[in-house]
């Protein structure tokens, strides 16, 4: 695309398949990747890279944006050694499939959720997934953003959308959500702070149970205002993302608008129940009018946002993968100390055995000596 001039597309050059009609894929694929390079172009938001070290300014831009942009929090080898660990757990329960093979996508791990790109919808305790979550630069991102000094890692699942260019079935569901209950959050009153922290120790993590295991994804929907300052959700980002790639898209600066949404908005006009799991925005709420894709992200980056930033994602219309490994940091003063324990104890059991915990695991993870 050459310019826009009001609503028409000048081209510089048009590729001369084009003009020939027995080359319909290439056709079909210029055609898809111009539809979504013209609908995303004017919805993007290509943030700023911050460097590890620039905390202060990481802490500045996530506070006025709500989301920030930290580069290089993992190295380009530790995101293809993801990518390849992402690709064996599909194979484990895929035994047709090949990273190399792109038709051998077709199958899905039956463990995972296809319609949001999730390999298995359980936590992953894979020793790759616990290398990347203690990394020095997240535990110092952390302690720096939640202003304490015990922060604590979630254990999170990997994300995987497959390349949909030639494949529109693979591509996933759009979504614009919070993963927290926004009524209950900014409910005033000393009840609503009550209920949450006991739903929070209420978290068996009974390993033995798939509801136990879960209880590590369930402690991230679990958040009041009253609780903690900031609710920090974030994602590795572990190949290059560009806009058609899918992946990332909120509405920045959400965050400070939320709690007047709230009051604005009824719960019981959205929901039939109480939504500890978090919201999902309808489509014709005008917070998916203010949505933008987050993008271009290089490999090695990390994404994070606060909790209260409405977010989720847009599908795959691309020739490659989109890869992400989702985190959450928090205070270890939001358990309890019996909670906490069993957290620990069911942490402990799950730790493979070629995974080797550092002194900086054990403190995102909370294994003390």
């Amino acid at each position: 695309v050459g310019a826009k001039v009001g609503d028409t597309y000048y081209f510089e050059s048009v590729p001369s398949f084009i003009f020939d009609s027995h080359t319909h894929v290439p056709l079909l694929r210029f055609l898809a990747a111009l539809s979504m390079a013209l609908e995303t172009s004017s919805k993007c938001l290509q943030p700023q890279l911050f460097g590890v070290d620039q905390l202060d300014q990481i802490r500045d831009h996530l506070q006025r944006e709500g989301l920030v942009a930290v580069r290089d929090v993992l190295t380009a080898a530790q995101c293809e050694r993801t990518l390849e660990d992402m690709h064996t757990l599909w194979s484990e329960h895929c035994p047709t499939h090949r990273r190399d093979d792109v038709s051998s996508f077709a199958a899905w791990p039956p463990v995972g959720l296809t319609r949001y790109a999730l390999l298995q919808s359980e936590p992953v305790f894979r020793a790759q997934a616990l290398r990347n979550r203690q990394s020095p630069a997240l535990l110092a991102i952390g302690r720096a953003l939640l202003n304490c000094e015990q922060v604590l890692c979630s254990h999170d699942r990997y994300g995987l959308m497959r390349p949909a260019v030639d494949h529109p079935a693979w591509s996933t569901h759009p979504n614009l959500h919070l993963d927290l209950d926004p009524w209950l959050y900014f409910a005033a009153g000393a009840e609503s702070e009550r209920v949450v922290r006991e739903r929070l120790n209420s978290l068996n993590y009974d390993t033995a149970t798939v509801d136990g295991r879960r209880c590590f994804l369930r402690e991230n929907n679990l958040a009041h205002a009253a609780l903690q300052p900031l609710f920090l959700q974030g994602s590795f980002c572990l190949a290059d993302n560009r806009a058609e790639d899918g992946g990332f898209q909120c509405v920045p600066r959400s965050h400070l608008a939320l709690q007047q949404w709230t009051r604005t908005h009824r719960r019981e006009d959205y929901c039939e129940s109480d939504p500890q799991d978090g919201f999902s925005f309808p489509r014709e709420d005008a917070m998916w009018q203010a949505a933008r894709r987050v993008a271009p992200l290089p490999r090695g980056t990390l994404l994070l946002w606060d909790q209260r930033v409405a977010h989720g994602s847009l599908p795959n219309h691309s020739e490659r993968e989109r890869a992400a490994q989702f985190v959450r940091l928090f205070s270890a003063d939001l358990l309890s100390e019996s909670t906490r324990r069993r957290r620990r104890s069911a942490l402990a059991s799950l730790l493979p055995d070629d995974f080797e915990l550092s002194c900086v695991g054990r403190a995102l993870f909370d294994l003390p000596d």
